[in-house]
């Protein structure tokens, strides 16, 4: 009778301290599937990136081709060119004469 209770304790104490079979197959798949949608959800976040990148410059240069086309084709809406300031006459020199030189000895 001790016996069958020594070797059933060693069996319930043998499995709970075994550890569970992992199986190399199921953990290398279950890390690819990981992996796989880590990657996929990185290249639709750049492909979002690209898609409004793109579309950001193609809304600009319609933006600037409207804009340059209705400033060119209307001569109204450009700007006018300022008037030239007022000038005055021309002062007369009279002239005193030949210059000196300074005097350097005083």
């Amino acid at each position: 009778m001790k016996e069958l209770l020594y070797i059933s304790a060693l069996l319930c104490i043998a499995g709970c301290t075994s550890q569970p079979v992992i199986n190399v197959d199921e953990l290398i798949q279950s890390t690819l599937e990981k992996r796989f949608a880590d990657f996929k959800k990185r290249e639709i976040s750049d492909c979002r990136a690209n898609a409004v990148l793109e579309a950001d410059i193609y809304v600009d240069s319609i933006i600037y081709q409207m804009t340059r086309f209705s400033v060119l084709d209307d001569s109204l809406e450009m700007i006018t060119k300022p008037l030239r300031p007022f000038r005055p006459e021309y002062i007369e020199i009279t002239d005193p004469g030949p210059i000196k030189p300074f005097d350097l000895d005083n």
